[in-house]
């Protein structure tokens, strides 16, 4: 019941950050090369601590890597990379900071964090409807990524997630798209 909670309040972030661009419009404009470059900074650093806590594995990595490329809903995969990372198996809370389940409140927070920029971005679009739409679309796609993780082995999935969000932090400079 406590997993189910903080994955809700890990979505939050993002209404959190469309919420604070509401009551901040005149200081959006200025701040939207930072709202990008902290994204960013938070796909590395949720990269960074799966490796952390898991060996690389090469292949689910470089497969996170084409699908990222892709299939660029980071929703999906925030959902996917939180809900693997405390499988049952993974429950038992250590006091030890390199515990696995300590990795679930890591990716947690960085979920939220994440979601006050993007809310912020996607505030800046202007226009309700689509806001709205991103809103439920990524919430629906959170808790697919959810429903997907307890059917396949947290390790791989991790790794998974880890090709997916270095893939999407450095997609601008390594293929040339445009950033979200």
């Amino acid at each position: 019941m406590i997993v189910l909670a903080i994955l809700i309040v890990s979505f939050l972030g993002l209404l959190f950050g469309i919420l604070i661009a509401k009551y901040t419009k005149e200081e959006l404009k200025a701040g939207r090369k930072y709202f990008v470059l902290f994204k960013r900074f938070l796909l590395i650093l949720m990269c960074g601590s799966i490796l952390f806590y898991f060996r690389l594995s090469l292949v689910p990595f470089i497969l996170g890597l084409i699908a990222g490329y892709f299939f660029r809903e980071i929703y999906f995969y925030f959902g996917l990379a939180t809900a693997s990372s405390v499988s049952p198996s993974l429950m038992v809370i250590s006091a030890l900071p390199a515990s696995p389940i300590y990795l679930f409140f890591l990716l947690s927070s960085f979920v939220f964090l994440f979601g006050l920029p993007h809310g912020s971005l996607v505030f800046m679009k202007g226009d309700k409807k689509k806001m709205l739409g991103e809103i439920v679309f990524s919430g629906l796609l959170f808790l697919v990524g959810i429903s997907i993780a307890y059917f396949i082995s947290f390790r791989y999935v991790m790794m998974f997630c880890c090709g997916v969000f270095l893939i999407n932090a450095f997609s601008q400079y390594i293929f040339l798209l445009n950033s979200r």
